[in-house]
């Protein structure tokens, strides 16, 4: 948890460090040991760590799965997504993203399923796709009272109707989030 508020305040290094320190502790729970894996990926991946992030990220599914932790898998997938689409591997991201969206959906985690849209809408050719899963993605959030995740969406909508040209938008998208 710590690796967490660590990436959430802009520590990335001390994140990874902390999340490898985690992987490296014996656990008694295979959950937790799942969960190590799963933040070392994350960390990973926002530290830019990606061939490291990979490998991590398909650990952390695999681990998953033998718990048949539908939510954590799905989750996984997020993060892996996250991992091809910053290595410019857009067809793997989206397969990753739509993978991580099915899961959570089927696991009803909300959280999960903000971030799988938001991270779906990094793929979207389509403007109206793209700001549906936004849109879609902010919903979630709200769900379960994510508001640094509901700001996220809102920064992204904001810059999205921008490149549109459709500033009242970007204005009323500004002030939401502020």
């Amino acid at each position: 948890r710590l690796a967490l508020v660590q990436m959430r305040t802009g520590e990335l290094q001390a994140a990874v460090k902390t999340a490898t320190t985690a992987v490296k502790t014996k656990h008694n729970s295979t959950a937790l040991h799942a969960e190590s894996l799963y933040r070392l990926a994350e960390a990973q991946w926002r530290a830019r760590h990606l061939d490291a992030a990979l490998e991590t990220a398909q650990k952390a599914i695999d681990a998953y799965q033998e718990l048949g932790d539908t939510s954590g898998t799905g989750r996984a997938y997020w993060v892996l997504s996250g991992v091809f689409f910053r290595s410019d591997r857009a067809e793997e991201s989206r397969r990753a993203s739509q993978t991580a969206l099915e899961l959570c959906k089927q696991a009803g985690d909300s959280y999960g399923i903000g971030n799988a849209l938001l991270q779906l809408a990094n793929t979207d050719v389509d403007i109206a796709e793209q700001i549906q899963h936004y849109q879609q993605a902010k919903s979630a959030f709200e769900t379960v009272g994510y508001v640094d995740r509901q700001n996220a969406v809102i920064a992204n909508l904001a810059n999205t109707y921008s490149y549109l040209g459709l500033y009242a938008h970007v204005r009323r998208l500004r002030r939401e989030s502020i």
